[in-house]
């Protein structure tokens, strides 16, 4: 039906567009993939349009996107069962999103993947929309330096984790964590933030991390 689709469509591009800028957080940060990101653009550009080409065709050239995938550099998780199943980690130039009910190690999960990345001498920028930058902080000095998270924001485990930390210090990657306003800060902020973080640390972002993208407001 003509009329429902007129209605429908528009409302999908708006939803795909969206969904497309928090993708340009990952693949900005990761020296994503530019023409990986034009391909997703043109998709978001196709919908309501009938697709008229005759689809991939079996050839010696359609190998080129396979090699593209299997070229990709990994970045762990920090979980090495989920890293086997994903074939090292998360590649780079590619969207990761953690689903889970609440309270079941979302945040967890991102702050032991960024402490991982840190290891690899990758750098991380994380915007969290949830808990402060402290707890964010002290979640990842915890997975670094195995000092039990207790013990830290206890205040007892301080004196272990400094000295642990000050040895990895100039061996990993830099880290840098902001807070955001839920709903208020959008895909376009963070990227902006990213930048900003470059120019601070003198170093490229390789991973953003964003807890949670859910919670990102909209700037359609």
């Amino acid at each position: 039906d003509e009329e429902l689709a007129s209605e429908i469509v528009p409302m999908l591009k708006r939803r795909a567009h969206a969904d497309l800028v928090r993708s340009t957080i990952d693949s900005y940060a990761r020296h994503g993939d530019v023409e990986e990101l034009q391909r997703e653009i043109q998709k978001v550009a196709g919908l309501g349009k009938r697709d008229e080409t005759a689809g991939t065709v079996l050839s010696l050239e359609s190998f080129s996107e396979l090699q593209r995938v299997n070229a990709l550099d990994k970045i762990g998780t920090g979980i090495e069962e989920l890293d086997i199943a994903l074939g090292g980690g998360l590649a780079r130039g590619c969207l990761g999103i953690w689903l889970a009910g609440l309270s079941k190690g979302k945040s967890m999960c991102l702050c032991t993947g960024s402490a991982s990345a840190l290891k690899l001498g990758v750098s991380v920028a994380y915007a969290t929309l949830e808990m402060s930058s402290i707890k964010v902080l002290a979640r990842v000095k915890a997975a670094l330096t195995g000092v039990p998270i207790d013990a830290l924001l206890a205040g007892h485990g301080i004196p272990e984790a400094q000295e642990k930390l000050r040895v990895l210090l100039p061996t990993i990657g830099s880290f840098v964590v902001q807070d955001f306003v839920p709903k208020i800060t959008t895909a376009i902020d963070i990227i902006n933030w990213v930048k900003e973080a470059e120019n601070q640390t003198k170093r490229r972002i390789d991973l953003a991390m964003v807890d949670y993208a859910d919670r990102l407001g909209s700037h359609i």
